[in-house]
């Protein structure tokens, strides 16, 4: 993986987090046994496969998850010029940019 995630805790947005906690819980989901503000949460983890990318724009299949099953699913079209307008938009544009860093692409 690439740098540690950045952003904020979508159950406390004002709670600084440190690398190590956003690597270890937050990127990784399923943190719901070892943080306390993730117990409340619907789901637990995200899930996100790039399926296509054509002249800057990406569908991302993206899968919301609880105790390791779907709670919902979708699909986004991401592209490259559009501000990420919400926290799952965000989390896909840091998949993507996982993608691009493995396949030795920016965006």
């Amino acid at each position: 993986m690439g740098q540690p995630p950045s952003g904020r805790c979508s159950a406390d947005p004002a709670l600084e987090l440190s690398a190590d906690t956003r690597v270890r819980l937050c990127s990784r989901g399923y943190a719901r046994i070892e943080c306390p503000r993730a117990v409340a949460a619907v789901e637990d983890a995200f899930q996100f496969l790039i399926q296509a990318h054509n002249e800057g724009v990406f569908r991302v299949a993206w899968s919301a998850e609880r105790d390791h099953g779907p709670v919902a699913v979708g699909t986004l079209e991401i592209r490259e010029t559009d501000p990420a307008e919400t926290p799952l938009e965000r989390q896909a544009r840091a998949a993507i940019a996982e993608y691009l860093r493995r396949s030795g692409r920016v965006w």
